[in-house]
C-alpha cells in the first residue's frame, strides 16, 4: 500500500473523530493498471478500520488555492505547536468574522491584531493558525494578498480538547 497521510478528522460539534487516508498520485498515473490494483487495496484495508480514503491528484486544487495555502502556511511558519495558539486563534477568528470582511486582509488582521493587544505579526500568526483550525474558511477563488479584500465563511469548528493519556480508560503508566 502507498497511503501518504491519515488525517484526523474532528467530527462538526462533537469531541468525535473520523480517520480519513489520503493516497496522492500524479493524475496521469491514476490509469495505470498497477495503480488502480494498489487502490483497490487500500480502499478495502482502510475500510476494515472504518477509516474513509481518497485520491489526491495534482488537478485537486488550483494554481490560486495552492499560493493562498502557501502563504497560510508562511503565516505560521515559526509555531512550534498549534494547540498552544488554538483558543487565541479563535477569539481571532471571531473579531475577523464579526468584521464581515469589511476591507483588505492586511487591514483586518492589524485591527483585530490591535483589538488582541498583539501585534501585526503575531495577528498574520493567528489568522493562519485560525484557518488552519477551521475556524475560517478564505474563499480560494480569489489570490489571499495583504491588499485583497476578504471574504470568509465561518467554519464551526471547536477545537477537541487536550487530554490526558494516563486518564484514558486501560492505560498504563510507563514505568
Amino acid at each position: 500500500m502507498s497511503i501518504d497521510f491519515v488525517l484526523t478528522l474532528q467530527v462538526p460539534r462533537s469531541n468525535r473523530v473520523h480517520y480519513h487516508a489520503v493516497s496522492c498520485k500524479p493524475f496521469s498515473m491514476l490509469t495505470k493498471l498497477d495503480v488502480i490494483r494498489r487502490h483497490e487495496r487500500e480502499i478495502s484495508t482502510v475500510g476494515l478500520w472504518g477509516c474513509t480514503h481518497q485520491i489526491f491528484t495534482d488537478r485537486c486544487i488550483t494554481r490560486v488555492q495552492d499560493r493562498n495555502n502557501q502563504r497560510l502556511l508562511q503565516f505560521m511558519l515559526h509555531t512550534e505547536n498549534v494547540s498552544d495558539h488554538a483558543h487565541e486563534a479563535y477569539q481571532f477568528s471571531q473579531l475577523i468574522l464579526k468584521a464581515k470582511g469589511d476591507g483588505d486582509l492586511d487591514g483586518l488582521i492589524i485591527w483585530a491584531a490591535a483589538k488582541m493587544g498583539r501585534n501585526r505579526d503575531y495577528g498574520y500568526k493567528l489568522f493562519g493558525i485560525a484557518h488552519f483550525l477551521g475556524y475560517m474558511v478564505c474563499d480560494h477563488s480569489v489570490e489571499l494578498l495583504p491588499e485583497t479584500r476578504v471574504n470568509l465563511t465561518k467554519n464551526d469548528r471547536h477545537f477537541l480538547p487536550r487530554f490526558n493519556p494516563i486518564q484514558l480508560p486501560g492505560a498504563q503508566n510507563e514505568t
